[in-house]
């Protein structure tokens, strides 16, 4: 049986609660299911918390003494080992005094760290021991009574380099020798290198956690190469396994345990009745999750799972002591806290499904109004529809989305309602207009025809124009031509016939300049020829694919002149293997000339002209692929105001904005419009007192290997960087 809800209410209160009810019920589902293995993480977290608090705290008390100053670099033991035994065998008394006060201050001061201290000579032979509760005595010799402090000393003492030996009883006993077990201690010790240190369990003394032997060999303090003797200091089992560590666990369930790696037996258990036996035989699953090969342990702080035993399902984090051969074990039983877990899951279901109840009837409640506010928009919407655009506006007053739908209907209708009204205006206007369209048609019609025979005739009047200036500019330029050529001929056989004849510089320098300036005419005709045919589309172009280093060579070699005068070094920066553009060569050659005269001219002398060329992208609209070529130089620079206009006939700036001595203006106006001609584009770049830069982009042969145009070789000093 399908539900098919006829009110929107209805609709949303159902998708409400199957969008909320099903994901809230599966989820709560999954956590519940989960709950194990979040309790798991969470207590094997906690146990490798414990593991690592606890190596670092028993990694610090050993380094504390296993570095411990006070033991071997102190005056009094320096020099009990060094000055303390009689010649003929034994210790002298007064040496044994001293050292005994300072023991009798450093055991009181630091009563927690050490039972006994034992000093051997440098042959590994024990002298004396102090211990907690008898002071310091000498094995093989009697107590004899001391005062103050608790020394004692054997009747075989004597006097010695430190004084008289202090009264003794004669009825004292004699204090044992030292056992087997500590001598061969001391023997092992030998090998040792200075700073190095041997560390021993001591066997455990029932329940209680053993004590640990540190033997350090004592070294003197003035000559570190020397070897005073060696010292044995027992730490306290409280020290190094304080009571407090009892309640390092996680959970009634969970242990601490301080294994040692040598023997496989427990140091430290939070259960007392294990210290002192081995691990495998007390507790085998811990055993096997703690040894370096047991599986799911990866490097230093992995968990390992334990399965079996008296607590049942165990998480074991076992990490290894830096300063030990020791394991930290810290194990919990994540069974203890899995009841909670589930507990908290379903409270959590059961505060959720409550959230969703009182939503459902919050939404219930607020659709009213959203509900109304529907059915009043349908019929005005049905109204509307109709045809009725003169009826009441429809109220709804939900405040959101709704309402301005209900507002947009309102004006939708007032709209349409002044729509009609304006189009039955504008129907009456058309008629009129329309009427009168067709004379306004014709009369606009003669207009644009009379409007078209005087562009005609302009256009045939600026053409007439044209020709006449090329004409002009043709016949002057022949006019120009041979005038020039006789006083440039002229000035040449002056120039000659004054040769060896005893006349005035200033004669010579004003043929000079004749000259000059008759050079300067002839090119300045040949730029406004070039620029006129060039304009008016009669310049011939010699189109083939040109190979760019030999252009740019070529014109390098009719600038070798202007370079050696002013001692210019070229440096190149093209790019590998032939590059090949298409375009006139000539014209070409002729664009380069122009740019590396203007370096030649703005660079001072001895400076650097760099002239390289770069690969541009390739162009979107389907174009060719294209090549930028560079010049740089090192002169003034250019002003910004300047920048454009140096493409400008007859504009030339140089420095402080004078005009440049010999040029005729044209020749960058020249370069950009044979730069346009090829499909490529000429500027420049330059900061004023830092050099130019002028760019020129040509469009790249598409067959590199056609039509090559032919070049003479350029010699070697062209080819190669130079210096003039």
């Amino acid at each position: 049986m399908k539900i098919r809800p006829r009110s929107i209410r209805a609709k949303l209160l159902l998708v409400f609660l199957g969008a909320s009810t099903l994901p809230i019920a599966v989820l709560g589902f999954i956590f519940y299911r989960s709950s194990t293995r979040a309790v798991d993480e969470m207590v094997g977290n906690r146990a490798a918390g414990i593991a690592r608090a606890v190596r670092a705290e028993l990694d610090q008390r050993l380094s504390l003494r296993i570095e411990d100053r006070l033991l071997v670099a102190n005056e009094p033991v320096q020099l009990f080992l060094a000055r303390g035994r009689r010649p003929g065998g034994g210790v002298a008394a007064g040496a044994l005094d001293t050292l005994g006060r300072y023991l009798d201050q450093l055991f009181e001061q630091y009563d927690e760290y050490y039972e006994e201290l034992i000093l051997a000579d440098p042959g590994a032979a024990p002298l004396v021991r102090y211990e907690r509760s008898s002071g310091a005595v000498v094995p093989g010799e009697a107590h004899p009574r001391f005062d103050p402090g608790r020394l004692t000393t054997g009747p075989g003492a004597g006097s010695g380099e430190g004084g008289p030996s202090p009264p003794h009883h004669a009825a004292s006993p004699l204090v044992p020798e030292f056992p087997e077990i500590e001598r061969n201690l001391f023997q092992s010790a030998r090998d040792l290198a200075a700073g190095e240190h041997i560390l021993r369990i001591d066997p455990p003394e029932g329940n209680r956690a053993p004590t640990v032997s540190i033997l350090l060999p004592v070294q003197a303090s003035g000559d570190p190469a020397r070897r005073l003797g060696y010292l044995l200091a027992r730490v306290r089992s409280r020290y190094l396994w304080p009571d407090d560590w009892a309640n390092r666990r996680f959970g009634e369930r969970g242990h601490l345990v301080i294994l040692d790696r040598e023997s496989g037996k427990v140091l430290y258990h939070t259960r007392p009745d294990w210290i002192g036996r081995a691990l495998s035989q007390v507790d085998p699953d811990l055993s096997r999750a703690a040894s370096p090969a047991a599986p799911g342990r990866v490097d230093d702080v992995a968990r390992a799972w334990i399965t079996g035993g008296a607590e049942g399902r165990r998480v074991a984090a076992v990490l290894e002591s830096s300063r030990a051969p020791w394991a930290i074990v810290a194990t919990a039983v994540p069974g203890e806290f899995a009841i909670e877990a589930r507990q908290a899951a379903l409270f959590n279901l059961l505060v959720a499904g409550g959230a969703i109840l009182a939503a459902a009837v919050l939404l219930l409640f607020a659709t009213g109004r959203l509900s109304r506010s529907i059915v009043t928009l349908t019929a005005g919407a049905r109204r509307i529809a109709g045809g009725d655009y003169g009826g009441p506006a429809i109220r709804a007053e939900t405040h959101d989305e709704i309402q301005a739908l209900a507002e947009a209907f309102n004006v939708m209708s007032e709209s349409v309602r002044r729509n009609i009204a304006m189009r039955e205006e504008a129907a009456a206007e058309l008629d009129a207009l329309n009427r009168s369209l067709e004379g306004r048609v014709r009369e606009r019609t003669r207009e644009l025809e009379g409007l078209n025979a005087a562009l005609n005739l302009a256009n045939e009047q600026l053409k007439e124009l044209d020709r006449l200036k090329s004409r002009f500019l043709a016949t002057v330029s022949h006019e120009f031509k041979t005038p020039l050529t006789s006083i440039k001929a002229f000035a040449e056989i002056l120039h000659d016939e004054l040769e060896g004849l005893p006349v005035p510089d200033e004669l010579r320098r004003f043929l000079g300049i004749i000259d000059a300036e008759s050079d300067r005419l002839g090119r300045l005709i040949k730029n406004v020829l070039d620029l006129s045919r060039i304009e008016s589309g009669r310049m011939v172009w010699r189109m083939a694919d040109v190979p760019l280093c030999r252009t740019i060579e070529a014109a390098l070699d009719g600038l070798l002149p202007a370079l050696r005068e002013k001692r210019l070094r070229v440096e190149r920066d093209m790019l590998p293997g032939d590059v090949v553009v298409h375009g006139d060569a000539d014209r070409l050659q002729e664009v380069f000339t122009n740019v590396l005269d203007n370096a030649v001219q703005a660079s001072p002398e001895g400076q650097c002209i760099v002239i390289g060329c770069r690969e541009e992208a390739a162009a979107k609209n389907g174009g060719p692929a294209m090549v930028r070529v560079f010049v740089r130089d090192r002169g003034h620079g250019i002003a910004p105001d300047d920048l454009e206009r140096i493409f400008d006939r007859f504009h030339q700036v140089t420095a402080q904005g004078r005009r440049r001595k010999g040029g005729t203006g044209l020749g960058l106006a020249i370069s950009r419009e044979i730069a346009e001609v090829h499909g490529g584009r000429i500027w420049a770049e330059s900061e004023p007192g830092s050099g130019s830069t002028f760019h020129i982009t040509l469009p790249r042969a598409t067959r590199p290997d056609a039509g090559i145009a032919s070049f003479a070789e350029p010699p070697a000093s062209v080819r190669e960087p130079w210096r003039v």
